[in-house]
């Protein structure tokens, strides 16, 4: 999805020998299997089938083995949040050889978003992929916030049928409205300092000196109570924020048994859902349109 699984998926060492997703095999030699409970095994196997789920498997446990070398305290956290969540590994960003790993929406239901703790700087960039259903909403707000009043600071994308295009605010109410149509189905969206990029065209934008609030994930923060018409059908598979007040963020899917929300892959820590209703997920493979179903054991 965004490189996660080539950075965490080099080889790790153990002594002379290499750790690698393929290396590991049906075998337990290195103690690898601990990182996963037996539930989570089985979820895995039965969602992929017996061939491919255990080369996810032995991907995931790469990806965690790799990540404990530098940060074992970010990888137990996070193979708590998989065992909680068997289907997170569809967001982690894994490269696994033979296998097309499906990509995991979380779908909002209107009255959910997700509050990310930090701010907008004037560096301040934000990329994700939505799958947008023009049949649900005619609206749909994917990330940001500005600050109280029409004229304040701020950093936000939001697309409106109505409007037929996508817009943008910014500093001073500069609001840069560019005439993008979304088609149904799958986009990629990112938004820079003086640019806005929409599957691979890039358009002229403003600049951004920074919000009063935190930024809100799949809604918009318009002010100290507003949190948008958030994303009503509409499923988004990440959010990447980099130079924020308070560092990178990387958001996921996460669907618990008693709780959903977002993971934050960066810090390893989960952040609730902070809405009303709830989310769900929904899959498709890589070209955003064909359906992939989790079967179960």
């Amino acid at each position: 999805m965004i490189g996660l699984g080539a950075k965490y998926l080099t080889a790790a060492g153990f002594g002379r020998y290499r750790i690698t997703a393929a290396s590991l095999g049906n075998l337990d030699l290195l103690g690898t299997w601990r990182w996963l409970s037996q539930a989570t095994l089985q979820a895995i196997l039965g969602a992929f089938g017996q061939t491919d789920g255990k080369a996810v498997i032995n991907a995931t446990n790469a990806y965690l083995t790799q990540l404990a070398a530098s940060d074992r305290d970010k990888a137990t956290a996070l193979a708590a949040l998989i065992n909680e969540d068997p289907m997170m590994v569809c967001s982690l960003g894994l490269s696994v050889e033979g296998v097309t790993m499906p990509i995991r929406w979380l779908v909002g239901d209107g009255n959910t978003h997700i509050v990310s703790g930090v701010k907008s700087l004037p560096t301040t960039t934000a990329k994700c992929k939505v799958l947008y259903n023009s049949s649900n909403s005619i609206r749909m707000d994917l990330f940001g916030a500005r600050s109280d009043g029409e004229n304040q600071y701020a950093f936000y994308v939001s697309y409106n049928e109505d409007w037929g295009s996508v817009r943008m605010r910014y500093i001073n109410g500069s609001n840069t409205q560019g005439n993008i149509v979304l088609n149904n189905g799958m986009h990629e969206i990112e938004l820079r300092p003086n640019q806005f990029i929409c599957d691979g065209t890039t358009y002229s934008a403003g600049t951004n000196s920074g919000t009063q609030y935190d930024l809100i994930v799949m809604g918009v923060r318009f002010n100290a109570t507003n949190n948008g018409q958030g994303m009503k059908g509409q499923g988004m598979a990440y959010l990447d924020l980099k130079n924020t007040t308070g560092g990178d963020r990387l958001f996921i899917p996460f669907i618990g048994q008693n709780r959903d929300g977002m993971v934050d892959l960066v810090a390893g820590v989960f952040h609730p859902n902070q809405g009303t209703g709830h989310f769900t997920d929904a899959y498709t493979l890589q070209d955003g349109v064909t359906p992939w179903t989790p079967s179960t054991p």
